[in-house]
């Protein structure tokens, strides 16, 4: 998929899925933020991104200079927002993960002594610690793991 079909799926995605999350890697840079799709108009600078929210994740990733490969992942029916659906019976579980870091001031900021940059998370709320919310995809006749789909996060403090 060229530069211009992700920019037309992404928004078409967009009007009908409140995404509210991206991670969105370039050159020298990642960023998890919340979802501004004029942001993510700028294809030539990325080199992947998840987009992601409730009910459905956009992952993308370039694979030439000018092609991205993507995979949305959901439990809805997109076929009326789509083209080219393919689906599959998979078994779902819903997971937490601890992202990195521990809060050091109440400005969103989290530090992680591995990681040579401050970490910033887009959490209303923030707590000391943050937890993605994913949902893990199971092929049903094998068990082995097809797809993690980024669902949320939160914070927590303990």
């Amino acid at each position: 998929m060229d530069e211009g079909e992700l920019r037309g799926m992404v928004e078409k995605l967009s009007e009908n899925i409140a995404f509210q999350y991206q991670i969105i890697v370039t050159f020298g840079d990642c960023n998890f933020e919340k979802f501004d799709i004029i942001k993510i108009r700028e294809f030539d600078k990325i080199v992947s991104g998840r987009i992601f929210g409730e009910d459905a994740e956009l992952h993308f990733r370039r694979i030439s200079d000018t092609t991205f490969r993507t995979v949305v992942i959901s439990e809805s029916d997109l076929s009326n927002i789509l083209d080219n659906v393919e689906t599959k019976a998979l078994e779902s579980s819903c997971k937490s993960y601890y992202l990195w870091g521990e809060q050091l001031d109440e400005k969103k900021t989290w530090f992680e002594a591995r990681i040579p940059r401050l970490l910033h998370y887009p959490l209303d709320d923030p707590k000391k610690f943050v937890k993605l919310k994913t949902i893990e995809y199971k092929n049903r006749e094998n068990g082995l793991l097809e797809f993690i789909r980024f669902q949320d996060i939160e914070g927590e403090d303990y």
